[in-house]
């Protein structure tokens, strides 16, 4: 069974180890709050062995997998391992896109903190994000990965929240 490991919020000195830790076989905490398990690790694995037996289907000759970071890199890893497990060549890139400046809250204007770092041209490209929120990142680095010569451009997010004002 598995099972999570919480810490205290603030760390006392004189308290033991096992006093700051506390096993939890439910809801696990981050950040000293409680969280819901949506997904098992188990459905997550199904489902991501399911998109990488799709997309290898398509054999792909030239595939480039650009993740968008920060949110996509669980999601990402954890499709390219389940592509690379379906014999799927694979070449990896990254992009890290901003929107929210210093602040909490997402700002209408994007922001490319770090660019693709070499020739992607030929390869069809399988852009990730975690979740789709407005649209509005897919769509500004897909602008920027059309600009080069490339086959074809694929989009897959993990989640597509219900019920957004888009």
């Amino acid at each position: 069974m598995p099972f999570h490991i919480s810490f205290n919020k603030t760390w006392n000195q004189e308290a033991n180890l096992k006093n700051q830790c506390n096993v939890m076989e439910s809801m696990p905490f981050i950040n000293g709050k409680t969280v819901e398990i949506l997904f098992s690790e188990d459905e997550i694995a199904r489902r991501n062995q399911a998109i990488a037996e799709a997309i290898a289907a398509t054999r792909p000759e030239r595939l480039l997998i650009l993740p968008i970071l920060k949110g996509s890199f669980v999601f990402a890893a954890d499709l390219i391992r389940a592509l690379y497990q379906a014999g799927v060549a694979l070449a990896v890139e990254f992009v890290t896109v901003s929107s929210y400046g210093s602040g909490r809250t997402s700002g209408n204007i994007l922001h490319l903190l770090h660019d693709i770092q070499s020739d992607i041209s030929g390869h069809d490209v399988l852009l990730i994000d975690y979740v789709l929120d407005s649209g509005k990142t897919l769509k500004f680095v897909s602008d920027l990965v059309w600009e080069v010569l490339i086959p074809s451009l694929s989009l897959c997010f993990w989640k597509n929240p219900p019920c957004i004002d888009r």
